[in-house]
């Protein structure tokens, strides 16, 4: 890790720091887009809460009319493709904070339309290689976490196929694994404050809104490590 260091890799919990710096330079956009995974966990909270009172009053055992469940399925519907279109326009725009960029989110709507199938299909085929390396020997599965979760930031930043990106988010995150560990480390760490009651799930979603630029920064750091150590044998060849 000392000689990564020496090539410019920042420490995962040094790059909390950075993260935050680019969330509060583009503080409208990140707060727009954040807002909807907000809204959906402070709903579960409440649901939460809600579920462990009892069911009692006036209204206990009251059926629910067809239209009411019509207007729930749609409700969920919509929220599902706003945090789909949410998760996606944050990827690229934690792209172009790490390039010192301001967008709008129009500007980041293109994102969408340009890799919204491929960010899907590599959520997917990510998710179900997870899970199948999970359920065979459960250390398999963990290193599938390491070797896909920046596939999405390659697919965008190189404009690949959802193969490639696989394939190339694996072999760039190979070689300084440990650095790509500590930002999972890191982020469990943040979620893990969740459990503390009350407060926690609040203060666990600050800490991992201004993480969120972070993978994003070290897939930065990889690419530019490699893209030196490319000149520097090239150099060394000719």
């Amino acid at each position: 890790m000392a000689d990564a260091k020496a090539h410019g890799l920042t420490s995962s919990f040094e790059l909390f720091g950075k993260s935050k710096e680019l969330v509060m330079k583009n503080l409208p956009a990140f707060g727009a887009l954040l807002a909807i995974p907000f809204l959906l966990a402070l709903f579960g909270e409440f649901s939460a809460d809600s579920n462990t009172t009892t069911s009692s009053g006036p209204f206990a055992g009251a059926s629910i009319s067809g239209a009411m469940l019509g207007a729930g399925l749609l409700l969920s519907i919509v929220f599902i493709l706003a945090t789909i279109f949410a998760t996606i326009m944050l990827t690229g725009l934690s792209l172009d904070s790490t390039e010192g960029k301001k967008p709008t989110l129009s500007q980041l709507w293109p994102y969408v339309s340009k890799y919204g199938v491929r960010y899907i299909g590599v959520s997917l085929a990510t998710g179900f290689m997870i899970l199948i390396g999970l359920l065979a020997l459960i250390v398999p599965g963990i290193i599938m976490i390491r070797r896909y979760i920046l596939a999405p930031y390659v697919m965008m930043d190189q404009d690949l196929s959802i193969g490639e990106s696989m394939k190339e988010s694996a072999r760039i995150s190979k070689p300084h694994s440990g650095y790509v560990w500590g930002v999972i480390g890191v982020s469990v760490l943040i979620a893990l404050i969740a459990i503390i009651p009350v407060v926690g799930w609040i203060v666990s979603f600050v800490l991992s809104s201004f993480y969120t630029v972070a993978p994003a920064l070290r897939y930065k750091e990889l690419k530019q490590l490699e893209g030196a150590a490319g000149h520097a044998h090239h150099a060394a060849t000719e």
